[in-house]
């Protein structure tokens, strides 16, 4: 914050010395979006753009603003404009991708993330627009190649591990998807300085997961391991009753699935008794004993039984 202070104090002294600087205001509406000065980003970008109509990062910028309010057509104006002046501008075509997905026009985001690598074979967003676009066509070794690609540009961020596990286990490595998913809480405590496992985290991330696979599964209905990812992200959030009807589903689909999706299900529950503690080794978490109900989730509805031979009736009895 003190850094922010110092450069937002500087850039007041540039615009004094030239308040016909569109670069002065320009730079100064950047540190307020670092510091979260939403309103006074807008004004200063908008006072740039009046001085210099062909100052193109300002475009840039105020379209990132649009964006992160909900202004779709707004963005894409703005990173369109940014373009015209600026061809070789590799974030607008990142940025107008994001604002085009949102509005479900998928060929266009997917044109723009594409000419943005070829602009920069560095750009993030790009590689995890691109991702989930790959993912949700069920392109999945294409999407796991993205969301690679990001982890190893930006390990830091939690995104593509979300986004490369779930293409794992719709591929069919499941336990290569929990690792993954794991990986994505830990970088999401790290960057919100709450321990890995914590509730609010699995619970945030799970929202995110679900909403992709969801519509992923409203593309591909008849996609077995679909359901059993799911099921094992609503496990991750503690969700024991929702994960059971998706294994299930999972099994009524393709019946030979049991063994994988359980031997995943044990993964999550292992890995859940010691959040934010080293992981066990793979012998430890197979071996390690686990509650009844994970066979019960996986059976068929009716058939699960208790150690004692009744009907189950815990989370999934249906």
């Amino acid at each position: 914050m003190g850094d922010g202070n110092g450069a937002l104090a500087e850039y007041n002294k540039a615009i004094e010395l030239d308040p016909k600087s569109a670069y002065a205001y320009n730079n100064r509406a950047t540190v307020r979006v670092l510091k979260g000065d939403v309103d006074g980003a807008f004004a200063d970008f908008n006072r740039a753009i009046g001085l210099d109509p062909k100052i193109d990062v300002a475009y840039n910028g105020r379209g990132q603003l649009h964006y992160r309010q909900g202004r779709l057509k707004e963005a894409v104006s703005d990173y369109s404009r940014a373009l015209a002046l600026n061809p070789s501008l590799a974030p607008a075509y990142a940025g107008r991708g994001n604002a085009l997905l949102k509005s479900d026009d998928l060929k266009g985001a997917l044109a723009d993330y594409e000419k943005a690598l070829r602009l920069d074979l560095g750009d993030v967003p790009a590689y995890l627009g691109r991702g989930y676009i790959r993912l949700f066509r069920g392109e999945l070794d294409a999407a796991i190649s993205d969301y690679s690609a990001a982890v190893e540009l930006l390990p830091s961020l939690d995104e593509p591990y979300y986004g490369r596990g779930l293409a794992k286990g719709l591929k069919g490595d499941m336990g290569a998807a929990v690792a993954d998913i794991y990986a994505g809480l830990e970088a999401t405590a790290k960057a919100s300085g709450v321990a890995a496992g914590g509730v609010r985290d699995a619970a945030d991330a799970a929202g995110r997961m679900l909403a992709d696979l969801t519509k992923y599964i409203a593309r591909h209905p008849s996609h077995a391991r679909a359901y059993g990812v799911r099921g094992l992200v609503r496990l991750t959030a503690g969700d024991e009753a929702e994960a059971g009807r998706e294994f299930r589903r999972c099994q009524e689909l393709d019946p030979t699935l049991k063994a994988e999706v359980e031997h995943a299900a044990r993964e999550v529950m292992a890995r859940s008794r010691k959040p934010g503690g080293p992981p066990l080794s793979v012998g430890d978490r197979i071996e390690k004993p686990l509650p009844v109900l994970i066979t019960s989730w996986i059976s068929p509805a009716g058939r699960s039984t208790t150690p004692t031979g009744r009907r189950s009736t815990g989370c999934c009895a249906t």
